[in-house]
């Protein structure tokens, strides 16, 4: 019998990451679902069962998407590792690891630049250099469905939390909401960026709202109510190549990274920008704020990681570990452990606060 999962997924140039949940049957050991995804539309998708997690980081081609499950502290990021834990599997259960690989005659034959989870229906939803968004049951393996979506390359997409919607963005500079249970008719077109849009995420506190990144230097607000922005950030002098919302004590946050070398801290309900963190010497590529932990967590084409104080905002920690040009973060829930995608790999660490330290 083939297990079910919930879990976390991420995408990249690597470019962003998404969380699931952990397997909710007894099953021996932990469990984890993957899916890589590469620069010429090749796509994976295996399970691992967790044997060792002393790995070092793993050197290996540019990798544009990865996938990690909560309860699970093991990263799988090449052939290499996959080969490696396939035996220790296979060695306690006698099945492979590997479900299945899309090669270029079944996947994109361009990039696919971003890959999410939707967990309730057992998909994974992808979007691609061809301008095409593919959804694959990652159960079956089976593409159920593919249609052109933009005119241009799909940036970024993302799963509205309740609804049947799928929204996407691309160099058309549209973003588009798409809804599975009407066919994946296009509902809502949203317009107002003059450049490319290169990334969408979800207010986790308000999923009505969602905020955009462009390349046009704005981070836009927008209502699923109306198709025009109803607020828009100004302050970064280049393009931004990511947004996310976090929780500060009870207020909300926006976070961006930009071309400008910088991140900024934005106050939701005032739009004002509150605090600029400046260090990276290079673009920008993705940042985020640890799920439990004060700590910001940026990335850049300067191959390193920054760790920033979210209370303070002082600069705690800058890595290098010489995978070249780091393209997303993904963070763990209920845990300590933040993965990385780079050029050349991927690798995980812990991070920690004196005296704050989640469970893991």
């Amino acid at each position: 019998m083939t297990p079910s999962f919930n879990g976390l997924s991420w995408n990249t140039n690597v470019i962003s990451l998404l969380r699931r949940t952990p397997h909710p049957q007894g099953l021996p050991g932990d469990w984890k679902i993957n899916c890589l995804i590469g620069l010429h539309g090749l796509l994976k998708i295996h399970l691992c069962f967790k044997r060792n997690t002393n790995l070092e980081p793993v050197k290996t081609g540019r990798i544009l998407a990865l996938a990690i499950m909560h309860g699970c502290d093991l990263m799988i990021s090449d052939l290499r590792v996959e080969e490696y834990i396939m035996k220790g599997w296979c060695s306690v259960t006698g099945r492979c690891g590997v479900r299945r690989i899309f090669g270029e005659d079944e996947a994109s034959p361009g990039g696919v630049r971003s890959a999410k989870f939707i967990a309730r229906k057992h998909w994974i939803v992808t979007g691609s250099d061809d301008k095409f968004i593919r959804v694959y049951n990652y159960e079956t393996t089976e593409l159920v469905k593919e249609f052109e979506a933009h005119g241009d390359y799909i940036r970024s997409v993302s799963v509205h939390p309740t609804l049947s919607c799928v929204m996407s963005s691309s160099d058309d500079k549209l973003i588009k909401l798409w809804d599975w249970e009407k066919g994946w008719e296009c509902t809502q077109t949203f317009e107002g960026h003059s450049h490319y849009v290169m990334h969408v995420t979800f207010n986790p506190k308000d999923t009505s709202i969602f905020a955009s990144a462009s390349l046009d230097t704005t981070i836009k607000i927008w209502s699923l109510s109306s198709t025009a922005p109803v607020a828009t950030l100004n302050g970064h002098s280049k393009g931004l190549n990511c947004v996310d919302f976090f929780m500060g004590g009870d207020k909300l946050y926006l976070l961006s990274g930009s071309d400008d070398h910088t991140v900024k801290v934005w106050d939701y309900e005032t739009k004002s920008c509150v605090q600029t963190l400046e260090g990276h010497t290079h673009n920008v590529t993705s940042c985020c704020v640890h799920p439990q932990l004060p700590i910001i967590i940026t990335t850049s084409e300067d191959n390193t990681i920054r760790l920033w104080d979210a209370t303070t905002y002082r600069l705690e920690n800058t890595l290098d570990y010489d995978l070249q040009r780091v393209w997303a973060v993904g963070c763990k829930q209920g845990s300590c452990q933040v993965a990385f995608g780079c050029d050349n790999g991927t690798t995980m660490l812990k991070v920690a606060l004196a005296g704050v330290t989640p469970t893991q």
